[in-house]
């Protein structure tokens, strides 16, 4: 296999030699996976350690920490169909403008809500408060992008 081989999933490297990415994330994530069941069980003590480690390590945590090593360990020289320069793609022109559109109205939102806050002498309380930004800032985010998509 040439050194610019690419595969669906991917691989590794270890110095000179490659192996699948796949591989090593299932290995990886199942340790990943078995010391967090660990430590939920050593947080909370059950009568029925072994059910718990089995609920959190296997129902739970196994494939999202798979996931998350092969996307860590992944070599993307060696993914197929993955562009070149993903910085330079139009989705990340899209993600770009959208996060900073975003971030404007958040910051004109918030502060529109502190001066009738402050000029009305009222309170709120601050989860709530909290909560209401991160919601204007996700769907803000979510409106632009998709309208810059559908601008092309």
């Amino acid at each position: 296999m040439s050194e610019r081989s690419t595969t669906r999933w991917g691989r590794v490297r270890f110095g000179r030699r490659r192996a699948p990415a796949a591989a090593v994330a299932v290995l990886a994530g199942a340790v990943l996976a078995a010391c967090l069941g660990l430590l939920g069980v050593a947080v909370r003590p059950t009568e029925d350690a072994a059910v718990a480690f089995g609920v959190v390590l296997f129902a739970s945590l196994s494939v999202p920490c798979a996931a998350l090593v092969w996307a860590v360990v992944v070599d993307r020289a060696t993914l197929a169909g993955a562009p070149r320069d993903p910085e330079h793609s139009v989705e990340n022109d899209w993600f770009s403008r959208a996060a900073s559109g975003a971030f404007t109205d958040t910051l004109t939102a918030v502060g529109v809500a502190l001066a009738v806050l402050a000029i009305g002498r009222l309170s709120v309380d601050a989860v709530f408060a909290l909560a209401g930004v991160v919601v204007l800032a996700a769907v803000s985010f979510a409106a632009r992008y998709a309208w810059a998509a559908q601008r092309g």
